[in-house]
């Protein structure tokens, strides 16, 4: 044990205490002896008490213990010599700076952490449908074969009379139809994660495992007779083309020659109808 709990302990349990207070001649201290050591006598300031203390051998390893000899005052108590063991050395491995830190040290205040910027990527640049300025006028009634494929085939035959002015729904449709053979509307129009490829391409196009919803609630095919009704990723992706617009989109990332004129005349076309363009709602598919 310690010096300090040596003492406690000395003066609790070998009436070393009662040495103390046996000299002690202040005012009280009588009451609290009586009480302490019924019998005894107190003898407050008047008994010279002298602790006998020798040392065996001349060596300095040597602690005074009292040992109580009888019930009474510290004037019957003899004092031996007890041996006490030198303290045991141990070796304390040195830590490095960071383990030295004392973490529930209040005063010690952790060194502020280097923070990297956040890598900033650059915005996606769409280009601008609503832009009609730097386009073209178109000419009305115009008539001219597909830019896209050319009006190629036999069967082709709508594919080199698209009309600007009276058949715009079938310059449109035929325009989608001819895009989304080129991928064109698969990174605008979803096919969710179920039916898409590690590339993004729809699995499956034709609505016999996967079929779609449009997601514009005030478009025909949810209002009216056609309420409800579900398409294939293919059908949905010439929808949204035609319908909502996404065509416009296509084309201006499109240089092909020509183009810009097409292009002007359906922006206009919708313009005229009061329809302003809007983003794509989050895909609704059904397996």
């Amino acid at each position: 044990m310690g010096y300090r709990e040596l003492c406690m302990h000395m003066a609790t349990t070998h009436m070393v205490v009662g040495t103390i207070m046996a000299v002690d001649g202040r005012a009280g201290m009588d009451t609290v002896f009586a009480r302490l050591y019924p019998g005894v006598e107190y003898k407050g300031g008047k008994i010279d008490v002298r602790v006998k203390e020798e040392r065996i051998g001349g060596d300095s390893n040597t602690v005074s213990t009292p040992v109580r000899r009888k019930r009474g005052p510290a004037s019957r108590v003899k004092v031996e010599q007890r041996q006490v063991s030198s303290p045991r050395m141990y070796s304390v491995p040195v830590r490095s700076s960071r383990e030295d830190e004392d973490v529930d040290d209040p005063d010690y205040v952790s060194p502020p952490k280097t923070l990297k910027p956040p890598t900033l990527k650059p915005p996606k640049v769409e280009p601008k449908t609503e832009d009609s300025s730097t386009l073209p006028t178109p000419r009305i009634d115009r008539v001219h074969k597909c830019l896209v494929c050319g009006g190629q085939g036999k069967a082709n035959r709508e594919g080199r009379n698209l009309n600007m002015g009276e058949g715009m729904q079938d310059l449109k449709y035929h325009y989608a139809v001819c895009y989304y053979n080129e991928g064109a509307f698969m990174d605008l129009v979803d096919p969710g994660q179920e039916n898409k490829t590690i590339g993004g391409e729809a699995l499956e196009e034709f609505g016999l495992k996967f079929k779609y919803k449009c997601p514009f609630v005030t478009c025909s095919r949810n209002t009216g007779r056609g309420a409800g009704k579900m398409m294939g990723y293919k059908e949905y992706s010439i929808h949204c083309g035609v319908a909502h617009h996404l065509l416009e989109k296509v084309m201006a990332r499109d240089k092909r020659e020509g183009l810009n004129e097409v292009r002007a005349a359906i922006i206009l076309e919708r313009k005229r109808e009061g329809i302003s363009w809007e983003e794509m709602p989050e895909v609704q598919v059904e397996e």
